[in-house]
């Protein structure tokens, strides 16, 4: 897992540079990254808050846009100073309730005329 989440990063543009402690379960995957272009790229600009806001506010729409099903949180970034970016991606729960009265046979419907 770790590999293809490397080989992600890259694709995207090259800003994960190297990937620290990393836990799996069927439900969870968290990792720290610990050296990131972006941040180096923008932070040698004097510009992190500006690359904080175009790099590292996106994820978390990139995460409901490829799959609502999954939800991330991060508490800090190497663009604002953290020694490591903390990834932690989990299942939503989802519950659901079937509500009586929902759904008609088809035989018991009107015939539209």
């Amino acid at each position: 897992m770790g590999r293809a989440v490397r080989q992600r990063f890259r694709r995207a543009g090259g800003g994960l540079e190297a990937l620290g402690r990393r836990r799996q379960s069927d439900t969870a995957l968290s990792f720290n990254v610990t050296r990131c272009g972006y941040a180096e790229f923008f932070r040698s600009l004097g510009l992190a808050e500006l690359g904080f806001l175009f790099c590292c506010n996106r994820d978390f729409a990139m995460v409901e846009g490829f799959n609502p099903g999954l939800s991330l949180s991060r508490t800090q970034t190497l663009m604002q100073g953290a020694d490591h970016c903390n990834f932690r991606y989990e299942r939503k729960k989802v519950t659901c309730r079937i509500l009586e009265g929902w759904w008609q046979a088809p035989e018991t419907l009107p015939d539209g005329d």
